[in-house]
């Protein structure tokens, strides 16, 4: 379980709290979707519960460790070892090959090579590109790259994948299968939570939080 406590983030520049004493309960295997106008501070609470940053005050609590207090070797590994982020504009390394793209999370986490072509084999399957596995990511279309960037997000086997405006650079037709592969994810027992404008994606969630000033305003289930 996820607990958020009196979360709170100023950035300097700002003149409004990106979030402002959010609290917020999130359960294992849930598909939470988290929606609200550009500024509204849901990137920010996605990037403070998957660690890329840190709250001005309050506290993050997964599994009962809270993570807004732990040393930063201890915040990468929760990273590496519980998480896995999908971005909007993809982060792929363009010269790479699918095969090389998903490799890196293995590299970083230490697996043993043994298990490195079983294992991007097996999640290039899972999200329909095995036939790619060779080709460059700069070589993929935009719905190919986000499915690529999903079997990243895989390889290690999180428990939480965080997806951060996936949908945002793809058509209606590669944002339906996009969301199709994140509602199969947590069929199989994975936590998802999704960040987005789209109130048509937000609805594969089981629960839907609406934030506004860096504030909760509405939820619904």
């Amino acid at each position: 379980m996820i607990v958020i406590e009196k979360l709170s983030k100023i950035y300097d520049t700002a003149d409004v709290p990106a979030l402002d004493n959010v609290d917020l309960k999130i359960n294992d295997g849930e598909f939470l979707s988290i929606v609200g106008k550009s500024g509204s501070g849901k990137s920010t609470l996605l990037h403070i519960i998957g660690g890329i940053e840190k709250p001005t005050s309050g506290k993050v609590t997964v599994d009962e460790v809270d993570i807004t207090s732990v040393s930063d070797n201890e915040l990468s590994d929760y990273r590496s070892r519980k998480t896995g982020f999908v971005f909007q504009s993809f982060h792929l390394e363009p010269q790479f090959t699918v095969y090389d793209n998903v490799r890196l999370p293995l590299l970083i986490n230490d697996i043993s090579y043994n298990e490195h072509k079983e294992r991007i084999e097996s999640i290039l399957k899972k999200v329909g590109l095995e036939d790619k596995i060779k080709s460059k990511a700069s070589k993929l279309s935009g719905g190919e790259k986000q499915r690529c960037a999903i079997a990243r997000a895989l390889v290690c086997d999180p428990p939480l994948i965080l997806a951060d405006e996936p949908c945002g650079n793809l058509d209606s037709e590669n944002s339906f299968k996009i969301m199709e592969l994140l509602k199969n994810i947590n069929d199989e027992g994975k936590g998802v939570i999704l960040v987005t404008h789209d109130k048509e994606a937000a609805r594969c969630g089981s629960r839907i939080i609406e934030l506004k000033d860096g504030r909760i305003i509405n939820e619904t289930s």
